[in-house]
Order: structure tokens, then C-alpha cells, then sequence
């Protein structure tokens, strides 16, 4: 009998650690999507059409100028916007009014984002993550300090944008059929006629012509 009722406990334990761990994830997601518009108000860049914000993260870019700022993550891009303190006004060396400059520092369609993995960033053990372009984007590998639950976010988040769920759930949200994945076709420059033989990204709405130069509307 005391074997049977131990057993019985264990197993309502477990179900209620199951459901309590539920809850806390729910709570957790909540304060990052509050968190995330919050960020996206007060960015210095605008949406583009169709685009919609996915996630926002305060963080460092670790290249050799650092720079404090906000890695955004939208359906279409990845943006990391720089900010600065700029002191307005002074009494006796004294900081009296200041505003905050923000400037878009990297930008790149999210297709063009090879790989996101977490691992320590600087000399001492900090945690953040590398962002791997892919090889045509010809960009160096870029760490950025982040904590280390933001860095296991920003991955889970970047597979949910690269494997559709984002487009589908915003979709649904909207109450619109979800675009299916683009078929392979020949895009050609609307003003000399060649085709367009690079890659195309996941995100990007326009590409330059590799002769004339002329922008081509892929989105």
C-alpha cells in the first residue's frame, strides 16, 4: 500500500511539474513578445510592407569597434541598431540633458543568416552568440554579447523564422493564406533583360542587375 500511494505521488508530482514548467514558459514567451514591441518602438528604422516583428534583444556587437544596441528580428530581416548617449548640455562637467542616437549598424535579409550558434564571447567567459553569413554575403562571422537565456531565444527564434512558422502564424494572425515557398524561376532586369543568376535571399524584396546595375523587384 505504501509502495502503491509513494507511486501515486510520484506521478501527480510529475504532472504538476509538467504543467507549473508550462506555465513559466507562457510567462516567460509573454515578457519577450512586451518586451520586443516595446524595443521595436523605439527603433529608427521602419517596416517594410508584409514585414512584422519576430523578436527583439538588447546585446553588444563584439567586432573591434563595440557597440552597445538592439538585434532585431523581423519575418523578412535581421538588423542590429546601434545606440550612443550624445550630452546636450552641461553644468559644472555635469551631464544636465542627454538623448540617446540610434543608427542601424547591420542590415541584412534573413535568409542571408547562414547560421546563429550560442558560445562564449570575449576573453573571459561571456556568453552570447555568432551569427555565420552565408558565403555569397561575403561577411565575416559577428559575435554579440548577449545573456545566456537570450542566446538559447535568439536561436530557438531564428530556427522558427528560417523554417516558415513565423510567415504561417502571422498568416493566420491576419487572417490570410500563407504565401507558399517560391519556385525556382528566372528573374530578368527590367531594363537591359539579363537574368539574375545569384542567390536570392528569404526576406530580400530587391536585387541590383550584375550588368547595368538596376534595381529588380523580387519581393
Amino acid at each position: 500500500m505504501r509502495a502503491r500511494v509513494a507511486a501515486e505521488t510520484a506521478r501527480v508530482n510529475a504532472s504538476l511539474g509538467d504543467f507549473l514548467g508550462s506555465i513559466n514558459a507562457i510567462d516567460r514567451d509573454l515578457k519577450i513578445a512586451e518586451k520586443t514591441m516595446e524595443l521595436f518602438s523605439f527603433a529608427s528604422f521602419p517596416l517594410k510592407p508584409e514585414e512584422s516583428p519576430v523578436l527583439a534583444i538588447e546585446g553588444k556587437i563584439m567586432t573591434k569597434d563595440k557597440c552597445e544596441g538592439t538585434l532585431y528580428f523581423t519575418n523578412q530581416r535581421f538588423i542590429f541598431e546601434g545606440k550612443r548617449e550624445v550630452v546636450l548640455e552641461k553644468k559644472l562637467f555635469i551631464a544636465t540633458k542627454k538623448k540617446t542616437e540610434r543608427t542601424v549598424l547591420l542590415e541584412q535579409p534573413i535568409g542571408a543568416l547562414q547560421e546563429i550558434s550560442k558560445g562564449r564571447v570575449g576573453l573571459i567567459a561571456w556568453t552570447g552568440i555568432y551569427i555565420r553569413f552565408k558565403p555569397s554575403v561575403r561577411m565575416e562571422e559577428t559575435p554579440f554579447d548577449v545573456k545566456d537565456w537570450e542566446a538559447d531565444v535568439i536561436t530557438r527564434f531564428f530556427q522558427y523564422i528560417i523554417g516558415g512558422e513565423a510567415d504561417r502564424d502571422i498568416a493566420a494572425i491576419r487572417g490570410i493564406a500563407p504565401k507558399e515557398a517560391p519556385t525556382i524561376r528566372v528573374i530578368r532586369c527590367p531594363n537591359c533583360g539579363a537574368p539574375y543568376t545569384k542567390e536570392i535571399y528569404k526576406g530580400q524584396t530587391f536585387v541590383q542587375c550584375e550588368y547595368c546595375g538596376a534595381s529588380i523587384i523580387v519581393g
